[in-house]
């Protein structure tokens, strides 16, 4: 029934991937379009998120969006779980190395992927201004709910090089970092980012940086400029 993907793992394993494979395969296109590229979150997403990294719509929720991703929920494919604010949904381990089994097929990842960095370096920009003042609980607790995301975003802008946005998430994320007690994280993230060559010239390496990772004595100096207007296509904001 399954046709690619690992041949040696337990038969237990094996049989709850045919199962995965089986539901797969009575999905829509559309459902099955929108299973592959949600895999691309990590530790869950919300439905403003689904919508916005799997490219459904922009501005109101999209009812299809919505729609789909309860199907999904009920076929046992997606986990929804309940948040004192906005619902959360969760793919499991075996579930997402499945779907992202399937992204690969369709060559969508490269732009999923981005899509969704894009996505989270304009979340944590628009939670940097809000972490001072009477809403910092608020997104300090948005912001850890979504923080394998953030991690996720980081390596990929690394990864590929993006140096500049890289920064400019590193640098969004700083309070969040200190807050919440990621100081060597954060310290260790922006030291591999300074490090890469950058592919861009956003001015993000320019941005005053206020992080101890960012001494001058540990990483170089950074002067005062703007970054770059550039946001993801998609804003998080709800």
């Amino acid at each position: 029934m399954l046709t690619s993907g690992p041949r040696d793992l337990p038969v237990r394993q094996q049989t709850l991937r045919e199962a995965i494979a089986w539901s797969y395969d009575l999905l829509t296109p559309d459902e099955q379009r929108l299973f592959r590229r949600l895999a691309v979150f990590v530790g869950g997403f919300t439905l403003t998120a689904a919508e916005a990294v799997t490219g459904a719509g922009e501005g109101a929720r999209s009812p299809d969006v919505v729609n789909a991703v309860a199907s999904l929920v009920a076929k046992s494919l997606l986990r929804r779980e309940e948040e004192d604010g906005e619902p959360r949904v969760r793919m499991l381990e075996t579930v997402r190395e499945y779907a992202l089994e399937r992204l690969a097929d369709a060559e969508e990842g490269e732009r999923v992927r981005r899509i969704h960095a894009d996505y989270y370096l304009a979340f944590a920009e628009q939670a940097e201004g809000s972490l001072v003042g009477g809403a910092q609980a608020e997104w300090l607790d948005r912001l850890t709910e979504d923080h394998d995301n953030l991690r996720a975003a980081l390596s990929w802008f690394a990864q590929r090089e993006l140096t500049d946005d890289g920064l400019r998430l590193a640098i969004a994320l700083q309070r969040f970092w200190r807050a919440r007690g990621h100081v060597a994280e954060g310290r260790q993230r922006l030291r591999e980012l300074l490090a890469r060559p950058a592919r861009s010239a956003s001015g993000a390496r320019a941005r005053p940086c206020t992080s101890p990772g960012c001494s001058p004595a540990s990483t170089g100096t950074m002067a005062r400029r703007a970054p770059s207007s550039r946001r993801a296509s998609a804003s998080p904001v709800r």
